[in-house]
């Protein structure tokens, strides 16, 4: 195997993009998924059927993957010979990549949001300087390489067969140094909100003018069945909780429609919204950045377009 994803079963529902950055980048051959725990029967399939009959999947079903059960079960499978590996770029990846890549004595790089191909070398793009950049990196495929990619680099898509499985046998973790000992797993409170798997959200900057005018984002909110996000200084003056932060330092998503209201488009909430499919604009500065990566832009007051559209909305539905 050349391209490996890595997936931890858990999650594996909102990081199906490694499987699908994986099968394109091997171009549909000698690619292969490992899932660290065993998912849901629902979720497996659909990371079967994604991966598609050319890709191999293999699972090691255990529950729990401190770092030094993840660094060992991805050793004990890798050839000798240079590999891409992908892995999602999220927290329960980052205390193990590390030491993964030092074993594996190969780089790592972090948290890509766009990946591009030129003959032998890979060019991925990342944000650089806390955000306020984004950074080009040229990777040789011909050497041994640690990818953590963003949400929404690619939209998942299921082939018409479905990939091997195989299952395998856990019991050499049994002598493995976890490097951490996990005592428990605790759900997060109901209160929460997991905005990666909403297909529409209303992203709420600074530009709405005041924290009354949420009350006509929560109406608009309530008829599209749309959650709401918000970009940092939203949350730093408290009128939304810090789960609904969206950005480099928030949430990432890809929702089917992103409504961005009063958000100027600084580079560290684009990051974590720029995989959205449709992305909408309202802004009354006509040279908000936020417009260049919009499908459709309205410059105006948001206090007068909102009404407008509500009006519309409870017309017509």
């Amino acid at each position: 195997m050349k391209v490996w994803g890595i997936l931890k079963g858990e999650e594996a529902a909102k990081t199906l993009e490694v499987v699908e950055t994986a099968k394109r980048l091997s171009k549909g051959e000698n690619f292969g998924i490992v899932l660290l725990g065993k998912p849901e029967d629902s979720v497996l399939e659909k990371i079967l059927f994604t991966a598609g009959s050319e890709g191999k999947v293999i699972c090691y079903p255990n529950k729990l993957w401190p770092p030094g059960y993840v660094i060992a079960a991805i050793t004990r499978i890798l050839e000798q010979t240079p590999q891409l590996i992908f892995v999602p770029h999220n927290y329960s990846f980052m205390d193990s990549i590390p030491r993964l890549a030092a074993k594996l004595n190969c780089a790592i790089l972090t948290n890509v949001h766009n990946i591009s191909e030129d003959n032998n070398f890979l060019l991925c793009e990342r944000p650089v300087l806390e955000g306020k950049m984004t950074g080009l990196f040229k990777i040789d495929k011909r050497h041994r390489v640690i990818v953590s990619l963003s949400a929404g680099i690619y939209e998942p898509k299921e082939e018409s067969s479905k990939a091997e499985l195989k299952m395998e046998d856990i019991s050499f973790l049994q002598n493995i140094d976890p490097l951490r000992k996990i005592t428990s797993i605790e759900k997060a409170a109901e209160e929460q909100v997991d905005l990666s798997q909403a297909e529409i959200i209303i992203g709420v900057g600074r530009g709405i003018g005041k924290q009354e005018n949420l009350a006509l984002v929560e109406e608009l909110a309530k008829i599209l069945k749309a959650e709401i996000g918000a970009s940092r200084p939203v949350v730093d003056n408290g009128w939304l909780p810090r789960d609904r932060q969206i950005g480099s330092s928030g949430q990432t998503v890809s929702p089917k429609l992103y409504i961005a209201l009063g958000i100027s488009g600084a580079i560290q909430h684009v990051v974590g919204m720029k995989g959205s499919k449709t992305i909408v604009s309202i802004n009354k500065d006509r040279n908000a950045p936020i417009f260049n990566i919009s499908r459709y832009g309205i410059v105006g007051n948001l206090e007068e377009i909102l009404p407008a559209i509500l009006n519309y909305l409870k017309e017509t539905s």
